[in-house]
């Protein structure tokens, strides 16, 4: 038996509200969509964690923070090349 935590589920909830922007994209654009919201899904915890009144907040929160993970992981790369 899978148990879900109730949080996942309203996150789950939360970015299906963004379903019609979704549809509205480019279908190129479409991907880079989904990656931030699985960027969010990644952090389901410490969103849940920050029980705001608007749940896109910590969601976006989330994003930011993957996305700098990247850039530093970028960053690196770059820097062995360039050695």
């Amino acid at each position: 038996m899978v148990v879900t935590h109730p949080f996942k589920v309203a996150l789950e909830k939360e970015i299906a509200t963004w379903n019609n922007y979704r549809r509205g994209l480019r279908p190129e654009d479409r991907l880079y969509f989904d990656e931030v919201m699985n960027a969010a899904r990644k952090h389901w915890k410490e969103i849940g964690a920050c029980q705001r009144l608007v749940p896109m907040e910590p969601i976006f929160l989330s994003v930011m923070v993957e996305q700098q993970r990247k850039l530093e992981e970028l960053k690196k790369e770059l820097k062995q090349i360039m050695i």
